[in-house]
């Protein structure tokens, strides 16, 4: 099949799987991490070789062969040029929806050979509201929100103890204020006090009077 040609249809069941299946192996690598970027995924050569024969057999099978016929052949293809193992058994079981394709939604027929085939009608992704797995979250990305956080909780600590601060000094002006104004009321009794005893002593040498009027005086004090 020809590139031109590729461009105008849906992805294959097969390339689907075989998509789906690098986007599981990247996101669950212990060693590389889960930061490689697209490109980077078909560098894997016995993926790489997986993929093309997956490719090679689809181009054979364009009239809708059995499917399970087109995995065994592309097995074949892939033994014939790698001299690893066939690694790639559990494949289709471990197949992660993606919201970047479609989904291929799959009834199962019987053939004249009372094998099963495999009919699929190309699905329209949904919204990511309806039920769409989130993409694994990148380790820079964490890492930053992680410090974002902490970033956020030692802000609102030194907010808190600021707010603290300032309520504790409004609550040491309040206490002198009012031990101030205790002290100066407190002076000024006295002070009246001092000022009664000495007049009292000098009405000695009133004349009535004078002492008349220092006892109207003293009561509208």
């Amino acid at each position: 099949m020809t590139l031109s040609a590729m461009k105008g249809r849906a992805w294959t069941r097969n390339e689907d799987e075989a998509l789906c299946k690098a986007y599981r192996w990247v996101l669950n690598d212990s060693v590389r991490g889960n930061c490689q970027t697209n490109d980077g995924v078909w560098t894997r050569p016995s993926l790489n070789k997986w993929h093309q024969a997956l490719l090679a057999v689809v181009s054979r099978h364009e009239s809708g062969a059995n499917y399970y016929d087109e995995v065994r052949q592309a097995e074949e293809l892939y033994m014939d040029s790698s001299s690893k193992p066939f690694q790639f058994h559990s494949y289709p079981s471990q197949r992660v929806p993606t919201p970047v394709f479609g989904t291929a939604s799959l009834a199962a027929d019987m053939d004249e050979d009372g094998s099963p085939t495999i009919q699929q009608t190309w699905v329209e992704n949904p919204s990511s509201g309806e039920g769409s797995i989130p993409r694994v979250m990148g380790r820079n990305k964490a890492q930053r929100l992680k410090e974002m956080g902490k970033a956020n909780d030692d802000y609102a600590t030194q907010h808190e103890v600021a707010a603290s601060l300032r309520l504790l000094v409004e609550q040491n002006a309040l206490e002198v204020e009012e031990r101030r104004c205790r002290h100066e009321e407190r002076a000024k009794q006295i002070q009246e006090e001092m000022d009664d005893k000495n007049m009292e002593r000098n009405t000695l040498n009133y004349t009535p009077m004078s002492k008349a009027c220092f006892d109207w005086k003293k009561m509208k004090l």
